[in-house]
């Protein structure tokens, strides 16, 4: 599990340091603070990956149809560096039970590529079309087109260097291909996103249901459901439409597909399945309360701090929700160890910075109803 967590130059967030982590950890704080800035950071940062990086629009419910080359416009990831600056190097460190960990981006310049890396730009054809005619009049090379973001990594087990390159191919609306030299290793641990505008991917749950029932755990996501849906017996993996999906019995004539079943039912099965998936790592979730009744917050939060130790995750997560935040802290209570942490983001003058409540701070804050949204 994260300790601390440190943020620079990533958005809006300028130097931003969470420290004495739990294992589950809700962020709150106004429109525009950067709690999913955060959460994207967090992504990052548990990757050695710089193909990551495309993925954060998708996560946003933003993501382009095909890359086209433009020599008019920034890079795509241009948005992720403060003040859309890429000469500002992201740092984001983590410290954890294993040791330090420390990722840094930064759009690279070609002269940083190695030679073996500039040899494999594509050159310009020799017979040019009138398309490659125009882009090739304003540069002798193809080369000085590409569009590079550089990630650098250190842990105890070393550092690496990592290129994720773009270049324009000969299409006539001159579009991207997109490479990442070397081939990035595997990450530290296993970090799994669910954002705020999630829609169910149905194959992918299905999926992550197969590796529970191996591992004789449905009972976990059985347990979760029922807070819910009472009524429900059990789950299967049936074909519906000819693709396989999770199928509830509810004590109707038939199973009823679990996408059916409403948005509270098909939110939580996609936390607990993800937490599988992140088993020994780290689960975010973007507006943790999306699809669930105040009614039911108490108990899906003494689920999920159930959950969370089950399958070893340690979790971060937003709300807008005051109702969110008292059931929380309530459900780990009961919890013998109070493993929560409430951490609510304000700006000073230009920078975010993260106001810590622990059980004390926050049950204080409670009582005299004040406002730690």
């Amino acid at each position: 599990m994260y300790r601390s967590f440190y943020v620079e130059n990533y958005r809006c967030l300028t130097k931003l340091e969470l420290s004495d982590l739990r294992r589950v950890n809700l962020v709150v704080g106004r429109n525009n603070m950067g709690k999913t800035a955060l959460l994207e950071a967090l992504f990052l940062g548990g990757s050695y990956n710089p193909q990551i990086v495309a993925a954060i629009d998708i996560f946003r419910g933003v993501q382009a149809k095909r890359l086209e080359f433009n020599v008019d416009k920034p890079p795509p990831w241009s948005t992720i560096f403060r003040d859309f600056d890429p000469k500002k190097p992201i740092l984001l460190q983590g410290s954890t039970e294993q040791g330090k960990h420390e990722v840094q981006l930064t759009a690279a310049s070609l002269d940083e590529l190695p030679p073996s890396l500039m040899s494999r730009l594509t050159p310009f054809p020799a017979k040019k079309s009138e398309t490659e005619k125009r882009v090739s009049s304003l540069s002798p090379s193809h080369a000085s087109y590409a569009r590079v973001l550089k990630l650098v990594y250190k842990d105890a087990g070393g550092t690496g260097t990592h290129f994720l390159i773009m270049e324009p191919q000969f299409t006539p609306q001159l579009t991207l291909a997109v490479s990442i030299e070397p081939p990035p290793p595997p990450p530290p641990f296993q970090t799994v996103y669910i954002s705020a505008p999630h829609i169910t991917n149905i194959e992918e749950d299905a999926n992550r249901f197969s590796k529970l029932q191996v591992e004789k755990r449905t009972h976990l996501l059985l347990d979760a459901l029922r807070i819910i849906e009472p009524r429900l017996k059990s789950i299967y993996l049936a074909l519906f439409n000819g693709e396989a999906m999770l199928h509830g019995d509810i004590g109707e004539k038939r199973l009823i597909p679990l996408p059916l079943m409403g948005a509270g039912t098909a939110r939580i099965a996609s936390i607990v399945l993800a937490m599988s998936e992140a088993a020994g790592g780290v689960l975010l979730i973007d507006e943790i309360e999306n699809g669930l009744h105040h009614s039911v917050l108490e108990k899906f939060w003494e689920v999920i701090g159930k959950t969370a130790q089950e399958f070893k995750v340690q979790i971060f997560a937003t709300t807008h929700s005051l109702e969110c935040i008292h059931a929380a802290h309530k459900a780990f209570l009961k919890q013998q160890d109070y493993d929560f942490a409430l951490y609510r983001l304000d700006r000073k003058e230009e920078t975010v910075c993260a106001v810590r409540y622990d059980r004390g701070t926050l049950e204080a804050a409670i009582e005299m109803e004040l406002e730690v949204r």
